[in-house]
């Protein structure tokens, strides 16, 4: 399992970054909308949809999503605050609450709010100056809390965070994945000449939260219909989902978190 994990990783990582480093801003938009049609399919598992036409037809649900948030981006980004507002109160309630949120129309909605806000996001950083730079920066931010937050949890972890969504998270782990987040935003603030201090850390703070939640959201929908992997596209670490879940939620958070950092 290792060695397929680390095989998948040391292809993965450089076609990222030749994508990102590379790619004109048609085409990196382009191969993204391919990456979140591929979320898309793995949240289907999800649902479930146990039939191949349920999943082309919420298929073409979000990709009507995707170009309403294109032509509506303040209306439908609401109404992704109100999504993961719903999301985080079902992490903070389950499974208390499952009867609630966790049914097949809730978690549909899920998709068409949360998928299309993280491509809007993600599209939205690279086209920024040096737009390349600020995501490979927010891939640094969420590898130190994931990896950070493993290895601070192998080593220290003994009181479970929230068990009933992710086992195997720890308090200690978590803020130990705050402290490798921390050390990586200071260079990034040198890197990158941030004067503002309050709203860098504010920033970071904020993404680093998202991150954690992002993990949990998908976790959470997972436990819903008992399934260990989104998918199976990637030897060793699942599916797309399964590698993008803090994506999901603090390439939004950081974007926006930006957009105040530079006009406020």
């Amino acid at each position: 399992m290792f060695r397929q994990r680390l095989l998948t990783t040391l292809i993965l990582v450089p076609l990222a970054l030749l994508m990102i480093f590379t790619s004109p801003a048609w085409l990196f938009q382009g191969l993204m909308f391919i990456v979140v049609l591929g979320m898309g399919w793995e949240w289907g598992n999800l649902i479930p949809c146990r039939y191949l036409i349920q999943k082309a037809v919420f298929l073409l649900g979000l990709v009507a999503a995707c170009l309403m948030f294109w032509f509506a981006p303040n209306v439908l980004a609401f109404a992704s605050l109100l999504a993961w507002i719903v999301t985080i109160m079902a992490i903070l309630t389950y499974p208390t609450t499952l009867k609630v949120w966790g049914r097949p129309f809730v978690v549909i909605l899920q998709a068409y709010t949360l998928l299309p806000l993280f491509l809007h996001s993600f599209t939205a950083i690279e086209a920024l100056p040096h737009g390349a730079y600020w995501l490979l920066y927010l891939f640094g931010l969420v590898w130190a809390c994931d990896i950070g937050g493993y290895v601070m949890g192998k080593l220290f972890g003994k009181h479970k965070m929230i068990p009933h969504v992710s086992p195997g998270k720890t308090w200690e782990g978590t803020l130990g994945g705050g402290l490798w987040v921390a050390v990586l935003a200071w260079f990034g603030m040198k890197g990158f000449g941030i004067t503002a201090l309050n709203a860098w850390v504010e920033l970071t703070f904020v993404t680093w939260l998202a991150a954690i939640f992002g993990d949990l959201s998908i976790s959470l929908l997972k436990r819903r219909v008992s399934i260990k992997d989104t998918g199976a596209l990637l030897p060793g670490h699942g599916g797309i989902l399964d590698r993008l879940d803090s994506l999901l939620a603090a390439a939004p958070c950081f974007y926006y978190g930006l957009y105040l950092l530079n006009n406020g």
